[in-house]
């Protein structure tokens, strides 16, 4: 087998990175056409500063060795419905935010492991080679 001359190779890698770019181009205006319209794809939500979820993990997390459920927080946010409060504890449970201590009760991911239960020699093994 002969090896190609250099202007070939030059303009077949030319080829190739236009080809690459028209191909990113149409992507993208596929992409624009049919991903919004798409029932499928998942929707992507983003929390709400002061909603019922930031206010719950606000109060569970400046108390963590308290347990809350629904009726102590609902007390607490007495504008807010229980419903909400409901869905809320699921969701933050769910998104490792905060622990399920037991049915209906939750609690701070802080009090998972206690800073005076780790010692020195726990540190030293973690960093060993």
């Amino acid at each position: 087998m002969r090896s190609p001359s250099p202007e070939y190779v030059l303009k077949l890698a030319a080829d190739i990175v236009a080809a690459r770019k028209a191909l990113d181009s149409l992507q993208t205006e596929w992409d624009a056409l049919f991903s919004a319209a798409d029932p499928a794809a998942p929707v992507s939500r983003k929390p709400v500063l002061g909603g019922t979820a930031s206010r719950i993990l606000e109060i569970i997390n400046s108390n963590p060795k308290e347990l809350y459920g629904v009726e102590r927080l609902h007390g607490l946010l007495e504008d807010t419905e229980r419903k909400p409060i409901e869905s809320s504890l699921f969701n933050l449970n769910k998104a490792g935010k905060i622990l399920r201590h037991s049915r209906g009760l939750y609690k701070s991911l802080s009090t998972a492991i206690e800073t005076s239960e780790v010692t020195d020699a726990d540190i030293e093994e973690v960093f060993k080679f």
